[in-house]
């Protein structure tokens, strides 16, 4: 499979994203995703009430399994509770799993107002792929 690097905006509810940077949660389940996407960097957007992008990562390998697979073989770096893995897999045949690699957490937050004013971004419900223009955002902490 073609691997193709691009910059995504991902939103992830702060308790996940909390641990993302503690470098507990190693892996982000997902019901869609592109695994010719393994390669790319992850802008992390951490939703309210957190409410910013908190810093950034790379993806690793992105594995495409069935929900008793990715049970078995991810949860307990997934770092989510059985339930709520169930509940969110409901009447799926298949999920998604990416790797993490390498979070870096932004020493100063970019705001959801900052991410309105000066990128043009609003949070997507799941993630989103940044336009070139848009992809500066990564130099966000160097000027």
């Amino acid at each position: 499979m073609t691997s193709v690097r691009q910059t995504l905006l991902i939103s992830i509810h702060p308790v996940y994203s909390d641990l993302i940077f503690k470098r507990e949660k190693r892996v982000e389940l997902r019901r869609k995703f592109d695994p010719a996407l393994a390669g790319s960097r992850l802008l992390i957007y951490s939703t309210l009430p957190t409410g910013a992008i908190i810093g950034h990562a790379g993806v690793g390998t992105v594995h495409t399994l069935p929900p008793k697979e990715i049970w078995a073989r991810f949860s307990e770096i997934a770092m989510i509770g059985e339930g709520d893995f169930w509940r969110y897999y409901a009447g799926r045949d298949r999920g998604f799993v990416i790797e993490i690699e390498d979070p870096q957490l932004f020493e100063t937050p970019i705001t959801l107002q900052e991410m309105r004013s000066r990128y043009d971004l609003k949070p997507p419900q799941s993630y989103m792929f940044l336009r070139e223009d848009q992809s500066g955002i990564l130099q966000h902490e160097h000027g």
